[in-house]
């Protein structure tokens, strides 16, 4: 027996082993610990251990070579088979290929849709700190929520001063359009007013200017890149003056252009200084500071774990000002919100822009995930329906030595080829419609996150994970055959696996049937509103902002001139559109009829002699505004319905009342209720009040030649502006911007819905084909016995039919409870009636009994000699 200290080491005896790809592996190792022996004996441990390293290195190669090359045969040779299989059953692989381009497509853009809506504000530096100031005022629900997410203006320089836990604070007053004015360029742009500390918070890049010193004059503007060009070209704009309202501004700043996925939005910031002087010169600024909800505050704290006990301090601080003010009715909460969760997840009044709702993304994500997987099984179903074409072809390859473990590879490998060759043709189908798809959702999503890592990750994992999923069940039943019995067709692979390919159609049309559903109430309920009376005609109503100042000084006869046009029916103003009467706010405490005071929050309106005529709304009680008496623009008010009701007024015309600021005023009518809100919100008070010049011109106009009436307008305008460029709106379209939102989810519905249509009649096809296929002779003995078509059909369809049946009633309380949840944020609403159930359940019946009839139709007709020749 041989030392064993002289024995060649055992890991690199173990390698050889191992590798060998002979039959006999033990035989090559004694081999090669033989001839180790004998060199051992001549040459000595050294060179025989290099020589045994050597063979061991050869073993390895040749083992790696061997396996290459008949991983690569093997790979082609499936390869050979997956594509002779696609072309000889073309209608089979171009609806296998069909849904899962339709399920890949769907997945991609979603998924890059919510990755654009997450990334929102995620730019900025310590962005885990950085907080907005909410401000809570509980029992004031008047806009269906108690919480603000404005502030007073006072909180920011409070917040730097008294508490340790802020490192800056600063306040933001957003203005959506503002006249800019450079020689004869006029355009109106959106901005911000803001102090100091805004680049102290807010990472917006500065590409000119000192960060530090960019807003200390009151009289300076910064700008950004895109409206430099649009003003100064090439030119340096530094130094260079632009005006505006307040006089000339000079540029002493430029900021890169704000990323669209900033719910801050802004092209030019002016120093909070400039408006700080002017307010202090004119108004209460007492009141004004501390009183009025007009700014957003933003703070970055020291450490974002401060956050809660910070806001009750800033609740007790600020309440005990307004105590010291007199103002006891004044009792604020405050609550710091973290700014990576406003876009998605803050609903508040008076928002700074129109965020998306983060059940919304989630929802989309679910339904992105189901349609792919939906359009797997899919993949699986007619894997399975072809099956039976397979069984001698895995029979003979088990018969001549090949492995449970190959056959397995084999046809999850098809599988693998056709979802990659259709997650290719998804990608191209993205690349094309990527733009009409950001036109639709109204965002600019960029096709380089494509190219991101983490994406390519994404993509490879689901890749792998589709593959799977319509490989793996008739990878695993077809390659667990025995030999005999599959050259023989004698594995009952119609009855394997039935029962679950049943529930999986069930919960494919399950969620069809929730999605139809859901988009036919968001239809019904957004032509609800459109059609429900608002209590004012709102038809062919042109509007237009006067605040040119040639306009306002010359308003009457430039009014007089506008009704010169034969087109022009009638014109009013006010300071509110009659669909949006929200910004102004007031009330005061009255006494009711009972002799009770009680306390009254109330909307403001102030419109001119006209207005009700106008928009044919109708006075109840009393009067209407009238130029033949000339207190009705200091004295006269109107109230609504709601506001009468309120109070239990029985003689309203008359009452003397005195709101916020303290001035009395008497009731001369009363107008019947009318929606100035969202139907989101119920009908609340409103006090309207007397002014002939407000800044909103309304124009009735004829339906006829609406073209030549607007060019008319735009004449008659620019014969009397001085600077202003002339922009005009429909109230209709107003209107319809506030259910814009719920008017894109109810269209996405739709469209998923129809997809979910599709992927699940794909489904149903493939396994109608397979019921056809299984029960070839049993059709053919039957109408040999006299069964009619009719009869074969309903036979066929019956069990389709019953796991649709069985889908409606899983799909029913779901799709229920989510519409229900939905309804609730509008005030007025429609009714959920089993009307619409049925209707949908029908919906889907029908599309899957039309969807199953081309197979049972086919073979019901066929020639019944062919039917049981099958074999």
């Amino acid at each position: 027996m041989k030392n064993r200290k002289k024995s060649p080491p055992r890991f690199i005896k173990l390698l050889v082993s191992k590798l060998s790809v002979y039959e006999n592996e033990h035989a090559l190792t004694d081999a090669i610990e033989e001839e180790y022996f004998e060199r051992r004996d001549r040459l000595g441990p050294f060179i025989s251990r290099i020589w045994y390293w050597l063979c061991a290195v050869g073993v390895l190669f040749h083992y790696l070579n061997f396996s290459f090359y008949w991983r690569v045969t093997m790979f082609i040779n499936y390869l050979k088979i997956t594509l002779r299989n696609i072309k000889r059953n073309k209608t089979y692989s171009l609806i296998n290929i069909s849904g899962l381009v339709v399920g890949f497509t769907c997945f991609v853009l979603i998924f890059l849709y919510v990755r654009y809506e997450k990334s929102f504000d995620a730019f900025h530096e310590n962005l885990d700190c950085i907080f907005r100031v909410m401000t809570r005022d509980p029992g004031n629900t008047e806009r269906g929520n108690d919480t603000w997410a404005a502030s007073s203006a006072a909180i920011a320089p409070t917040l730097m001063e008294e508490f340790p836990e802020v490192n800056s604070a600063t306040r933001i007053r957003p203005v959506g359009r503002l006249l800019l004015s450079k020689e004869e360029k006029n355009f109106y742009e959106r901005g911000l007013y803001t102090d100091e500390h805004f680049f102290d918070v807010f990472s917006f890049p500065l590409i000119r200017g000192d960060r530090n010193k960019v807003l200390d004059n009151p009289l300076s503007i910064i700008i950004s890149e895109r409206l430099a060009m649009k003003f100064f070209g090439n030119d340096d704009p530094i130094g260079r003056t632009l005006n505006c309202v307040h006089g000339d501004m000079e540029v002493t700043g430029i900021v890169e252009n704000v990323p669209e996925n900033s719910h801050i939005q802004f092209d030019w910031i002016i120093s909070f200084k400039l408006i700080k002087a002017s307010i202090e010169r004119n108004r209460n600024p007492q009141f004004f500071w501390w009183g009025a909800l007009n700014y957003y505050t933003y703070c970055m704290l020291k450490d974002a774990s401060f956050k809660d006990i910070l806001g009750e301090k800033i609740a007790a601080s600020m309440n005990k000002r307004y105590r010291d003010f007199g103002w006891k009715d004044m009792e604020y909460e405050y609550i710091l919100q973290p700014l990576k969760s406003i876009h998605l997840q803050s609903r508040l009044n008076f928002e700074f822009s129109v965020n998306n709702s983060g059940k919304l993304i989630l929802l989309f994500s679910i339904i992105a995930i189901f349609i792919l997987v939906i359009a797997c099984i899919n993949s699986t179903n007619l894997s399975s329906a072809h099956a039976a074409k397979r069984m001698k072809e895995i029979g003979i390859r088990k018969m001549v030595g090949g492995q449970r473990s190959q056959i397995f590879w084999q046809f999850t490998g098809e599988s693998l080829l056709i979802s990659t060759l259709s997650l290719i043709i998804a990608a191209g189908i993205v690349c094309v419609f990527i733009p009409a798809f950001n036109g639709f959702v109204e965002r600019n999503i960029d096709l380089k996150w494509i190219l991101e890592w983490s994406f390519g990750l994404y993509m490879l994992a689901f890749l792998l994970v589709s593959s799977l999923l319509a490989g793996l069940y008739p990878a695993v039943v077809l390659s667990s055959f025995k030999p005999a019995d599959a050259v023989k067709d004698k594995t009952g692979v119609p009855d394997k696996g039935r029962k679950f390919r049943n529930l999986l159609v069930m919960f494919q049309f399950s969620i069809t049937i929730a999605l139809i559903i859901s988009s036919l109430v968001m239809f019904l309920q957004i032509r609800y509103i459109q059609k429900r009376p608002l209590g004012y005609n709102r038809e062919h109503v042109v509007v237009i902002r006067l605040s040119d100042p040639g306009i306002r000084k010359n308003f009457t006869a430039f009014k007089d001139t506008i009704l010169q046009s034969p087109n022009v029916i009638q014109v009013t103003t006010s300071d509110a559109l009659p669909t949006s009467v929200g910004n102004t706010w007031g009330g005061g405490k009255f006494l009711t009829d009972e002799g009770v005071v009680q306390k009254l929050r109330t909307k403001l309106l102030w419109i001119d002699f006209d207005f009700l005529d106008f928009y044919q709304m109708e006075i109840l009680q009393g009067r209407n505004f009238s130029e033949k008496y000339g207190t009705d623009p200091s004295t006269a008010v109107i109230l609504n319905e709601t506001f009468v009701r309120n109070l239990n007024w029985s003689s309203p015309v008359g009452q003397r009342i005195r709101i916020y600021n303290n001035e009395e005023k008497v009731v001369v009518g009363v107008v019947k209720d009318f929606h100035f809100q969202s139907l989101h919100n119920e009908i609340i008070p409103i006090i309207i009040f007397c002014r002939p010049n407000n800044r909103n011109f309304h124009i009735r106009i004829s339906a006829d030649n609406i073209p030549e009436t607007l060019g008319y307008i735009r004449r008659t305008y620019d014969g009397f502006k001085t600077r202003y460029p002339f922009e005009y709106f429909f109230l209709d379209d107003s209107f319809n911007q506030m259910y814009s939102s719920e008017q894109k989810l109810g269209q996405m519905l739709a469209f998923f819905s129809g997809l979910g249509i599709f992927i699940a009649c794909l489904g149903m096809f493939g396994l109608a084909s397979f019921t056809a296929k299984r029960r070839t002779k049993e059709i053919g003995i039957r109408k040999v016995l006299g069964a009619s078509v009719l009869k074969i059909v309903i036979l066929l369809s019956g069990g389709f039919t019953k796991w649709v049946v069985i889908a409606n009633f899983i799909a029913w309380p779901a799709a229920y409870y989510v519409m229900h949840k939905w309804l609730q944020s509008f005030a007025y609403r429609i009714g959920l009636g089993i009307e619409i159930f049925i209707f949908a359940g029908l919906v889907a019946l029908g599309i899957a009994l039309l969807t199953v009839s081309v197979q049972t139709v086919k073979a019901a007709t066929a020639n019944p000699v062919d039917s049981l020749r099958y074999e």
